[in-house]
């Protein structure tokens, strides 16, 4: 198991004292418990713990149980403060059919999963666990490096990412910064050893049956031992990224890498390694194990988690929480009706005020999130993830991937008021991150490019409701269906969002993380300068009215037609990810916490839904 390297800046944060915020929903309730409380699910760790048991930590410090090999899970973890919590967990590890997890407030063991014991009281911020099939490591940032069980121990050492036992119980532990290091004598010493390493940012590290040893650098591929971890060589032929994460190995043959943007496969050793498919092989991919049954499992830093039963030719999702709450982009259908898409992959039709919601399509469009919807001029329906295009046809409707799109990566997509398809790259790497247009429902593409377009900051398309006024970000816009652009005067260098409404259109952006600008366009004009705001901006939308609605940190705000100054309208946690206006002119904001409609400007807020899996019909909630 690594750790990557978003998880060691958390390890950073919480060291320094930060505290998790209050998670609630925007009318001041507790979100459900079954919902995520974060935008995304980041598994950090995963733990095979003997026969059909699993076990997952996430980035927000919740851990999970599975007995069946990932089909179910449960949450885990020592008691928390408050009736059916849990403390927040920072680690796992599996030792002498013990299960041990470190949170802030000490290291806790249990033999049944459900009571826990005290293993070690104190302040342990910043500390996580390793496990070997003999040995459980406690780690710090401050690189001490302390057995579980026994004497063993590494003071004043680097920051560890991983550690590994090889068949003859050679310890060795990856770190960041000083490479491998190596204990012969149970962990009792330690000594660094890098012959041959070129990158001594370790972060995983992982024995092979036959006494090889393959480690993983941040920034240098991988490096393979023949001699137990004393001297390395590169084995990175079929790399396609060299930001490696994780490795893991089914015992018999079979390694897998994760990486920032990818998962690798080998089975010869290391000598060799291929892309593995999708939905994993162009994923985040941060933690992966094996099990005696050799099924592989993979935990991403935004998508969950995937198991594979045949060596990493397909991949199943599974299901850490309840995804189909998880809620990523609204879109307005051509009949006023709403479609909103889930984490999950899932894509709900949503009729008047919220009270009706069904599946879109015979069951979910994708294994992986649908970031965003577009209706088209027939009214059919265009959804897509991170990496593919599908459309809606037939009644009751199927999902078809549009497979000539010819770019790797998906930064945000609109149809203009021709019909065309637009598609903006969302890979850095794509020369110019260029737009591809397709009229004829993805069967053939052809490129557009323009100067303002070039190296722009990705930001997510928007067009207004007829299609012909786009923007890209708060870079460019387009009044002519996305055929020429022309550069808008708004600060982008950080953060940016955009929407365009009936008669309005509303650009937020800024060159650094706290003060942003709010800049506002009529019909086809110019942007102009209308306000300041405090807070990173997370949802926009403009009524047909003009009205700004702005949801930023912990606040709703709203700046109304003709004035230059923000009011507040409304405070709580919103996990918000994408806002609409209806055709009522009531806002719709859909997020992590469901999805929630107010029809006075954004002052009070109603949950709408989604229902729970298997259920036909959302509950309304109480205002």
């Amino acid at each position: 198991m690594a750790v990557h390297i978003g998880w060691l800046l958390l390890v950073m944060i919480w060291t320094l004292g930060c505290s998790s915020p209050d998670r609630r929903q925007p009318d001041g309730r507790p979100p459900s418990p079954t919902l995520s409380g974060n935008a995304a699910v980041k598994v950090v760790s995963i733990h095979v713990l003997g026969g059909d048991k699993l076990a997952a930590v996430t980035s927000d410090g919740r851990a999970a149980l599975s007995h069946d090999a990932g089909d179910s899970w449960s949450p885990i973890g020592p008691p928390g403060e408050r009736t059916a919590s849990t403390k927040e967990v920072r680690g796992l590890a599996w030792l002498d059919a013990r299960l041990y997890a470190v949170t802030p407030e000490g290291l806790y063991q249990s033999q049944d999963m459900s009571t826990w014991v005290v293993a070690s009281e104190g302040n342990h911020e910043g500390r996580t666990l390793y496990g070997t099939p003999h040995s459980a490591w406690l780690a710090d940032h401050r690189g001490r490096l302390d057995a579980v069980v026994g004497t063993g121990a590494l003071d004043d050492g680097p920051l560890i990412t991983a550690v590994a036992e090889t068949p003859s119980k050679v310890l060795l532990a990856a770190s960041f910064g000083r490479g491998v290091l190596v204990s012969d004598d149970q962990g009792a010493s330690w000594k660094a050893s890098n012959q041959g390493l070129d990158n001594v940012d370790a972060t995983a590290v992982v024995a092979l049956a036959d006494g090889k040893v393959l480690v993983g650098t941040f920034g240098g591929g991988i490096y393979r031992s023949s001699d137990g971890g004393h001297s390395f060589e590169s084995a990175s032929k079929g790399l396609e990224d060299a930001e490696i994460q994780a490795l893991a190995t089914d015992g018999k043959g079979l390694v897998v890498a994760g990486a920032q943007r990818g998962a690798f496969r080998s089975v010869d050793g290391g000598s060799s390694w291929e892309r593995l498919p999708d939905p994993v092989g162009r994923q985040n991919v941060q933690s992966l194990a094996f099990d005696s049954q050799r099924r592989a499992f993979a935990g991403t830093w935004g998508n969950g988690l995937f198991r594979s039963t045949d060596e990493g030719a397909s991949w199943t999702r599974l299901w850490l929480r309840d995804e189909r709450g998880d809620l990523l982009a609204v879109a307005r259908a051509k009949n006023g009706s709403l479609r909103i898409s889930a984490r999950s992959g899932h894509v709900y039709g949503v009729q008047g005020d919220g009270e009706d919601w069904h599946d879109v399509g015979e069951g979910s469009v994708s294994s992986s999130p649908i970031h965003a919807l577009q209706t088209t001029p027939e009214g059919g329906l265009i959804a897509a993830s991170a990496i593919r295009l599908y459309q809606l046809s037939g009644s009751p409707g199927s999902w078809s991937h549009l497979e000539k799109y010819p770019a790797s990566r998906i930064g945000g997509f609109v149809i203009s008021s021709e019909g065309e398809m637009l598609v903006r790259t969302g890979a850095p790497n794509e020369s110019g991150r260029v737009l591809y247009a397709s009229g004829d429902a993805g069967a053939t593409w052809t490129t557009r490019k323009d100067e303002c377009l070039k190296g722009s900051d990705g930001a997510r398309l928007r067009a207004d409701p007829t299609g012909r006024i786009i923007v890209n970000g708060c870079s460019c816009v387009s009044v002519d269906s996305g055929r020429t652009w022309k550069a808008i005067e708004v600060p982008h260098g950080h953060l940016c969002r955009s929407y365009l409404g009936v008669s309005h259109g509303v650009a937020v952006g800024s060159n650094n993380f706290s003060d942003f600008g709010i800049y506002v366009a009529a019909h086809d004009g110019p942007f102009e300068s209308r306000a300041d705001l405090k807070g990173a901006p997370s949802c926009v939308a403009v009524t047909s009215t003009g009205e700004v609605i702005i949801v930023a940190e912990s606040k709703v705000v709203a700046l109304p037609a003709n004035k230059r100054a923000v009011e507040e309208r409304a405070t709580g946690n919103f996990a918000c990810a994408d806002m609409a206006v209806t055709a009522e002119d009531a806002l719709v904001m859909v997020g992590a916490l469901g999805a929630f409609r107010s029809a006075d400007g954004g002052k009070s807020w109603q949950r709408i839904g989604p229902p729970k899996a298997g259920n036909k019909a959302a509950k309304r909630s109480k205002p």
